[in-house]
């Protein structure tokens, strides 16, 4: 009972096959962040802001999978925590603090206010490429609606920096341990 949380978690290890399951899920999950912002990217129309945050986020994804992919720990890891944290924070900020989506979407700060018709989602009938405001495009197709996609693509941002973390934490800690 004297052992605290941080000494239990320490004296377990991860196999090294339990990392590179981590690792292809950490490559698979930058996969589809990389896929969404990109895709995002190519089916924007008129925004000025929020398009070439998206194509930022999506070249920072692969260039962090291919990092984790030959598990280069900053360059993967690391940069992976900044590109799919910073996407999930902008993309929470875009739906709760007023004004945000606003300022990223280009528009007047007096046409971010919600709409009774339309809730609070500041994404909501977004112009997009070949009409329509989400689903099938002919560019790279988003497979659903923008909201549901931005809802979506937060959870498996976070659920990357989750991972990574773990990783991080763990794969620091096997490392100490094998020295003893």
């Amino acid at each position: 009972m004297g052992e605290n949380a941080v000494n239990l978690i320490a004296k377990k290890s991860i196999t090294p096959a339990g990392f590179t399951l981590m690792r292809w899920s950490g490559v698979i999950i930058l996969f589809i962040v990389a896929y969404v912002h990109i895709a995002l990217f190519l089916n924007m129309m008129s925004f000025r802001l929020l398009p070439m945050l998206f194509l930022i986020n999506g070249v920072g994804a692969l260039i962090a999978m291919i990092g984790v992919l030959v598990n280069a720990r900053w360059l993967g890891w690391i940069f992976g925590i900044v590109m799919s944290g910073g996407a999930a924070v902008a993309k929470i900020a875009m739906y709760t603090i007023p004004g945000v989506g606003a300022l990223l979407m280009g528009r007047p700060s007096g046409m971010n206010r919600p709409n009774p018709s339309m809730g609070n989602a500041p994404m909501r009938n977004v112009p997009m490429r070949n009409g329509g405001s989400g689903g099938m495009h002919s560019v790279l197709p988003l497979f659903t609606d923008i909201n549901t996609l931005a809802m979506i693509s937060i959870i498996i941002e976070l659920a990357f920096v989750l991972l990574a973390i773990y990783f991080l934490v763990f794969s620091k800690m096997n490392h100490a341990n094998s020295g003893k």
